[in-house]
């Protein structure tokens, strides 16, 4: 995932989503003095989803007091992507990595 922003506001996740829940681990660097950014990853819960959007909640502040939960609501680009924007209007992508198959030799 990947929250579009300046040097303070962009940020960088891996989005773990299974049936209708999940986890948001925040992913580079941690900020001196940004608690948000914490090594542990955030629950997530899916409200909606289906063949043309998905929506879910990212539950921060039960991980980081300090940090505010968020929602999105995200529109099937194509078969890998999806995008929307966040509340304060910075764009988001959600871009599905390819399975990695072990390989029996």
């Amino acid at each position: 995932a990947r929250i579009d922003g300046d040097a303070r506001t962009a940020r960088q996740g891996r989005v773990v989503i299974s049936n209708f829940g999940g986890h948001w681990k925040e992913l580079g660097p941690r900020r001196t003095g940004n608690p948000c950014r914490s090594t542990k990853p955030y629950p997530i819960t899916v409200q909606r989803s289906n063949y043309r959007e998905v929506e879910f909640t990212v539950w921060a502040a039960t991980v980081t007091k300090s940090c505010p939960n968020f929602s999105l609501t995200l529109r099937v680009v194509d078969e890998r992507t999806l995008s929307g924007t966040t509340d304060d209007g910075h764009e988001v992508r959600l871009t599905r990595e390819p399975v990695k198959r072990n390989t029996q030799r």
